[in-house]
């Protein structure tokens, strides 16, 4: 991949490190950094990794550079080891499990985040509706109708919430 990439002018460089995990044979890893928008973008074409590589891929080499320099320093022979550090106290209390977790949404994946957002304000949307409609009295589109249109606003610009309430308000 790095001579393909260099080969059409993208600047590229291999990167050498360990996969830190639990096993007695740890051997290198390598992978490819393309230089692309200002930054050092890596892929791992071995494993599928694109644009980020996990946590525990531990760079040493970088284009035959070492990340972990010496200076005024002779002779000097490179061996590293890997020591595993226990996790610190408060992440193992994290760990046990609890009813209350089950509301912690940010234990979600982050792309998960904006849909609850929006699943959890459509209920809350037709409540205010209902209150509207029942206590006020102001007659409405149904109960979710409401609130679908404001969601229209908040995740169009405000030109197109603005054709869509027409519209619905024109159709009905």
């Amino acid at each position: 991949m790095t001579a393909l990439c260099r080969a059409i002018g993208v600047p590229a460089r291999l990167v050498t490190g360990f996969d830190i995990k639990q096993q007695t044979d740890v051997k290198p890893r390598v992978w490819v950094e393309v230089y692309e928008r200002q930054q050092w973008v890596p892929f791992d074409p071995e494993y599928g990794f694109t644009r980020y590589l996990p946590m525990n891929f531990v760079p040493v080499w970088r284009g035959g550079d070492s990340v972990v320099r010496a200076t005024g320093a002779s002779n000097v022979q490179a061996k590293y080891s890997i020591e595993r550090i226990g996790p610190p106290e408060s992440v193992l209390r994290a760990e046990i499990a609890r009813p209350v977790q089950v509301f912690d949404l940010t234990r979600l994946p982050v792309p998960m985040h904006d849909v609850m957002k929006i699943l959890l304000l459509l209920p809350f949307g037709a409540l205010i509706t209902s209150l509207i409609r029942n206590v006020v009295g102001i007659q409405t589109f149904g109960t979710f109708a409401p609130a679908l249109l404001a969601m229209s606003f908040i995740y169009a610009n405000w030109e197109t919430g603005l054709a869509i309430l027409i519209v619905v308000v024109a159709a009905a």
